[in-house]
């Protein structure tokens, strides 16, 4: 048996699938960028579960980690004030004054989360340990969700969406050959590809790696996959070729090439599908390549994925100037 794990109910689910043929014949979006306003995007669909198992924990502080725009980092913040919780961010990137003062990181002090600032790159999960261990030594009791909520209890608020997305795809007669996802942390494509299995979806899933190499996120989603199966004994196995996942990094983790930029552009004035720099944008640019390299097929219907990313668009509006 399944041993689903208990959530809490924060996202605005289902989240619509709207039909963007202006862009590519056969082209759905799953606007799970609707998922909320504060908490939008698909980091609330895994802090669902999360949150839950820190509630029962008894735990009074949400710590976690991630880049100075996290969208991540934001909505626990968001969430932790929502549910009269503490919230501590251990923060990497630049430490420039006016970073403070946009998008995602105004948020974060906005809604009262502490920062723990890492200005070092490359040591962040040993920070966000040491930020944890000094909360336990003054007395609170502090609940780690690491990097992207993406681990094996995160997962779930994708397997959830995977079986969400084919009853809506079903109550409408639509075929979807296709998903597509922006594949950063892992945990969103682990959860979609788990979903997909234990819903008996006949559909292929494809990631667009965002940062580091394909061949890395392979390695860790396929770990991470697996660590989720025996854990709550899901009734499903994964193949060789299962994990498809694509690079798309190109200058690397937040940075943007000028035919990313171009192709944002080009879907926000085409259709009004707003998308961000440092994920959906990648993801976005690396879907269409596909299709104009021949790997999408001309007839196959895509569901892309849209997990939010406005509040990081707009930190980085100077990219998009005339």
């Amino acid at each position: 048996m399944i041993g689903k794990p208990n959530k809490i109910p924060i996202a605005h689910l289902p989240t619509p699938i709207e039909d963007f043929s202006r862009l590519r014949p056969g082209l759905w979006v799953k606007r799970d960028d609707f998922s909320g306003c504060e908490l939008s995007g698909n980091k609330v669909r895994k802090l669902e579960y999360l949150v839950a198992d820190a509630l029962a924990q008894g735990c009074d502080t949400l710590v976690t980690a991630g880049d100075v725009q996290s969208n991540h980092a934001r909505a626990t913040a968001v969430v932790a004030a929502r549910l009269g919780l503490r919230s501590l961010l251990v923060l990497e990137g630049h430490a420039h004054e006016s970073e403070w003062l946009k998008g995602n990181a105004f948020i974060d002090r906005f809604v009262g989360a502490e920062i723990d600032w890492q200005a070092e790159e490359g040591f962040i999960t040993q920070r966000l340990e040491s930020a944890a261990e000094r909360l336990r030594r003054e007395g609170r009791r502090p609940y780690v969700i690491p990097v992207g909520g993406s681990n094996e209890l995160g997962v779930w608020g994708y397997i959830d969406a995977a079986r969400e997305a084919k009853e809506q795809c079903e109550s409408i007669g639509l075929k979807i050959d296709r998903i597509i996802c922006t594949t950063g942390s892992c945990g969103t494509h682990v959860g979609l590809l788990l979903g997909v299995k234990l819903a008996g979806w006949g559909v292929q899933l494809t990631g667009i790696g965002i940062s580091s190499t394909s061949e890395k996120k392979t390695v860790f989603a396929r770990n991470l996959a697996e660590r989720a199966i025996a854990k709550f004994n899901l009734p499903v196995s994964l193949a060789a070729n299962d994990l498809d996942i694509r690079d798309y990094a190109g200058a690397g983790y937040a940075k943007s090439r000028p035919d990313e930029l171009a192709a944002i552009a080009a879907a926000a004035r085409g259709a009004g599908l707003v998308l961000d720099p440092v994920y959906t944008g990648k993801a976005y640019f690396g879907m269409m390549d596909l299709v104009q390299k021949g790997v999408i097929r001309p007839n196959e219907n895509i569901l892309f994925f849209h997990t939010g990313g406005l509040l990081g668009l707009v930190a980085k509006s100077e990219l998009f100037r005339a």
